[in-house]
């Protein structure tokens, strides 16, 4: 009986300590300034976007062709922002990140090309803290909208299209997200993005024709136009330094 007491004993020490540990990790980042005191605060994401694609005729009068596109698969890229509290509930981000893939394919005479794109892209959004959120995590929802530019990659037998012009694009967004301190210099960020920019980009060959396994292929040396998208979702999980 007196070794079942013991047990009894130190299984209560045991979650008392347990009980002292987590209040103590969960009381200490709510020791923290308010937002005003540190008002400025510079994030680096990590990003997974759920797609994009590549209209590669945008102009064509076929409506088959016009709406064909290229699609790209799922893509992870980075994002710098900076940010900046306006008032303890209301702070305003830009931001910038580049945005590429690129796939090659063999068609049926085993020939390779090269498909791809490169986008940046420059973000204001205005985030808003919901009035039930804390000071130690932080529910926001916002907006704002974005300029978009970019250039397509393009090469066939390895010689190139060269990129010659990309009209900015404008688009809007939404975000959501979460932001918890951990510490008072430091955050952690989960946010959903949604966005769907259009850019379009003009190449043009250099040369007339290339060869490759027997086939002769004609380039277009007039400049051609394709319309690159990002489309959907992009899910993004950063660390902040507040100061």
């Amino acid at each position: 009986m007196n070794g079942f007491t013991a047990q009894v004993e130190k299984l209560r020490s045991c979650i008392r300590g347990s009980v002292c540990l987590w209040s103590f990790l969960l009381i200490l980042p709510m020791v923290r300034v308010s937002s005003q005191e540190r008002p400025h605060a510079i994030a680096v994401y990590a990003n997974i976007i759920s797609g994009s694609q590549l209209f590669t005729a945008p102009l064509s009068r076929d409506l088959v062709e016009k709406n064909s596109a290229e699609p790209f698969g799922t893509m992870l890229n980075a994002r710098v922002a900076y940010s900046y509290s306006i008032t303890p509930t209301m702070r305003l981000q830009v931001s910038g990140e580049l945005l590429s893939d690129e796939k090659v394919r063999r068609d049926n005479n085993g020939t390779d090309i090269i498909d791809g794109y490169r986008v940046y892209a420059s973000e204001l959004s205005a985030l808003f803290a919901l009035p039930f959120t804390g000071k130690t995590l932080v529910l926001f929802i916002g907006g704002g909208g974005g300029v978009y530019w970019g250039t397509r990659t393009f090469a066939i037998a390895g010689i190139q299209a060269d990129p010659l012009d990309s009209s900015p694009s404008f688009n809007i967004l939404t975000v959501i997200g979460v932001e918890y301190f951990f510490l008072d210099l430091l955050s952690i960020t989960a946010e959903w993005r949604f966005r769907d920019p259009v850019v379009t980009a003009k190449n043009a060959f250099t040369r007339a024709h290339v060869e490759s396994n027997g086939i002769t292929y004609p380039l277009e040396q007039r400049p051609f136009p394709s319309k690159i998208n990002i489309n959907g979702n992009t899910y993004s999980l950063g660390v902040s330094v507040h100061f």
